[in-house]
């Protein structure tokens, strides 16, 4: 299997487990928590059509805000850059200039690294009782976990493809130029000399990965993440015999909430250390069928990504 295949199977299970789960409560609603906190209850009668949300753009003028102000217009990252007294980036459009560049040029240099990639289905994120613990067994062997993933990470050597890093089939690590979509930001200096930054991206619905060989991205979340294509998992549910078969309209979002980048380099050699990248992925079922009943539920996704061992 492909490597980028792994989300993509497990965002369809969970499609799957979601519409289990309603089959096995005898169409009862499932929710889930979502950042902690639970789902909002949802009707049980179908909506007409599900709501639709923009796609993400950069404005073209700078927006108003709700006092009359106009709020700052969206820059790039390298423009008004701002560093503190030790040197280290301090504003977020400083911030996201030295991850991008950290990033882009270990792309360029063709570093080597290890790669660990891993799903899940959190509990605590879930309010699924007994039947998450029907479903998990058989929905795991469907995506990698944890402890497997760790027990065998991949390695990629120096001067060999980059294609997994980790902007899919790109010769860039990181194309974000948009500083309004970064929920927070954050750059420390840590005991051993090394240097973090922490980036949270805002939420976005059904975002796009980049496409291959661009150095740009219409998503905020696909200018920094690899989100899975949307097109790849109606092509199952739209083509595939024995999923059409059962599941039939099926009307869904894919919200990514919470997508956290935490990088680790050394500032004397400008050297990535380690980068780990955290999405977490609110899949909604709005509206369908299975076996002829109406189905709708929600349930969260997580995808970790940790790369390590750089070499330049």
């Amino acid at each position: 299997m492909k490597k980028k295949d792994y989300i993509f199977t497990a965002i369809f299970t969970v499609i799957v487990c979601i519409i289990t789960a309603l089959i096995l409560n005898k169409g009862v609603t499932v929710n889930v928590r979502y950042n902690g906190e639970a789902a909002p209850s949802q009707s049980t009668t179908l909506p007409t059509a599900a709501p639709t949300e923009a796609p993400t753009e950069a404005p073209t003028a700078a927006p108003s805000t709700n006092d009359g102000t106009t709020a700052a217009p969206v820059t790039d990252p390298t423009d008004s850059a701002q560093k503190d007294e030790s040197g280290l980036p301090k504003d977020n459009a400083a911030i996201l200039a030295k991850y991008s560049d950290l990033m882009n040029k270990a792309n360029e240099l063709k570093v080597g690294f290890n790669k660990v990639e891993y799903q899940a289905i959190p509990e605590e994120k879930a309010n699924l009782g007994g039947i998450l613990d029907k479903i998990m067994p058989i929905a795991s062997t469907f995506f990698v976990d944890e402890e497997t993933a760790k027990s065998k990470p991949e390695n990629f050597p120096k001067g060999g493809d980059m294609a997994w890093f980790p902007l899919y089939h790109t010769t860039k690590g990181c194309v974000l130029t948009d500083v309004s979509k970064i929920e927070k930001a954050e750059c420390k200096k840590l005991d051993d000399g090394n240097v973090k930054i922490i980036i949270e991206l805002a939420d976005e619905m059904n975002p796009e990965p980049i496409e291959a060989g661009a150095t740009s991205c219409s998503s905020h979340i696909g200018a920094m993440f690899n989100p899975i294509k949307r097109a790849d998992v109606d092509d199952v549910l739209q083509n595939n015999v024995a999923v059409k078969f059962l599941i039939k309209n099926l009307d869904y979002d894919l919200k990514y909430y919470d997508c956290t980048v935490e990088l680790i380099y050394n500032p004397e050699t400008d050297q990535i250390v380690s980068a780990d990248l955290f999405m977490h992925i609110l899949i909604i079922v709005n509206s369908g069928k299975v076996a002829g009943s109406d189905v709708t539920g929600d349930a969260v996704l997580d995808n970790t990504m940790h790369l390590t061992e750089f070499v330049y």
